[in-house]
C-alpha cells in the first residue's frame, strides 16, 4: 500500500486504533481549540464525538448547567441588552427559553402596538 500513497507512509493507524481514549488524548493535546483538532485529524475527532470524549477534551467554558436559565436569571440577562435581537446574540438559551415561556413582551414591551390598540 507505501508504494500506491507514499505520502501516507507510517501515518495510517491500525484498525481499532481511535477507540482506545489514551490515544485520542494524546492526539488532541496537539491541538489548542476543537476546530484544529477537526481540521487536522478527523478520524479521531470524529472517534471521539462517538464515544462521547470531546466535552472532556474541550469543555464549553461558557455552558451553564442545566435549569440555570430561570425566569428572574432570564429578565436579569434581558434588562442588560436594549433589543430582543441584542438578547437572542448574547444570551442564546435564555432567549429561546424567554420565547418559549411567553416572557418576551414582559422584559420587551413592544411600545408601538401598545400605543396603536389604545387608539383604536
Amino acid at each position: 500500500m507505501d508504494e500506491f500513497f507514499p505520502e501516507d507512509a507510517g501515518k495510517l493507524k491500525p484498525s481499532g486504533y481511535w477507540n482506545k481514549k489514551e490515544n485520542i488524548i494524546l492526539e488532541a493535546r496537539k491541538y489548542n481549540t476543537k476546530k484544529e483538532f477537526e481540521v487536522n485529524n478527523k478520524s479521531a475527532y470524529h472517534a471521539a464525538i462517538k464515544n462521547g470524549w470531546i466535552k472532556e477534551l474541550y469543555p464549553d467554558p461558557d455552558k451553564k448547567p442545566n435549569g440555570y436559565w430561570t425566569y428572574d436569571k432570564c429578565k436579569k440577562a434581558a434588562n442588560t441588552c436594549k433589543t430582543r435581537s441584542e438578547y437572542a446574540k448574547k444570551y442564546n438559551t435564555a432567549y429561546n427559553l424567554s420565547n418559549f415561556n411567553g416572557w418576551l413582551d414582559e422584559f420587551f414591551p413592544i411600545w408601538y402596538l401598545n400605543q396603536y390598540k389604545q387608539a383604536s
